[in-house]
């Protein structure tokens, strides 16, 4: 698996391969509607070794279910962004792939909280979900070294695209069976999915002015059939030449600098 960088450039994406570093993971999820609920995207809040508290950074986590024997599982470290995809077959993990790392450098503490909470993540052999004063946590536990990982749900809006630009007209892509689609969470970040691949960016808006601004992030890169890969490839560019935002109810179109409508999305 690769990971893409991808960023504005005028009228056209560029992509930048990045180099990788691979972690094997192996995560106990089963797919019954109940566990199901760790679909999301989670804040990392508490780390414990042995009853010990530890460090942490600003780590998050999103769980995806792309059918219902795949799990894509994608997050960052506060230095780093991973991926990786769980198989399922009756309710029980059949393959997981390699966890693959961006490979950024960070900060000394960054960096040595990146080297511990990979390795309890890799370890993990248990989970649990729960509401604690209408906020939703998952709990990860790794048996073998005495951790537990804590995550706070992250609140966001889903929003599924219904047409696209493809360069010369707006396309109506409503029927298409996986349809792109973007979360944005309260804190600025920006996940979702081309219909083929994860994408990880974050986002600004100013809402005054109807303005918004979406940085570059990170993707995977698993291909599609043809029709997939078109409409992966408009749904990429016309994000990179967003600018600006109308909303009426559930309905929002992200339009380019010249007013154009690039992505027409419902709320789900």
């Amino acid at each position: 698996m690769q990971l893409y960088l991808f960023s504005k450039g005028g009228n056209a994406m560029k992509h930048l391969k990045i180099y990788l570093g691979l972690l094997a993971c192996v995560f106990l999820f089963g797919c019954t509607e109940e566990e199901k609920m760790v679909e999301g995207t989670w804040k990392l809040v508490s780390y414990e070794k042995d009853g010990i508290a530890q460090q942490i950074t600003d780590s998050t986590l999103t769980v995806h279910f792309e059918t219902e024997n795949q799990i894509k599982i994608s997050g960052n470290t506060g230095a780093n962004n991973f991926y990786a995809s769980i198989d399922l077959s009756n309710d029980k993990i059949e393959t997981v792939s390699e966890i693959v790392t961006t490979k950024m450098a960070g900060t000394p503490e960054v960096m040595a909280f990146e080297s511990e909470y990979l390795a309890t993540l890799s370890g993990i052999d248990s989970f649990s979900v729960n509401d604690e004063n209408d906020v939703r946590y998952l709990t990860l536990q790794n048996s073998s070294e005495n951790s537990v990982l804590k995550y706070q749900l992250q609140n966001g809006e889903k929003w599924v695209v219904q047409a696209l630009y493809n360069g010369t007209s707006l396309e109506d892509i409503s029927n298409v069976e996986n349809k792109p689609y973007l979360i944005f969470a309260a804190d600025g970040s920006l996940s979702g999915s081309t219909g083929i691949n994860i994408v990880n960016l974050s986002y600004d808006v100013d809402k005054s002015k109807n303005e918004i601004t979406i940085d570059e992030g990170v993707m995977t890169l698993k291909a599609g059939d043809e029709k997939s890969s078109e409409i992966e490839t408009d749904f990429l560019s016309d994000l990179m030449d967003v600018t600006n935002y109308s909303q009426d109810g559930n309905t929002m179109n992200l339009l380019g600098s010249d007013g154009t409508i690039l992505l027409q999305l419902v709320k789900e």
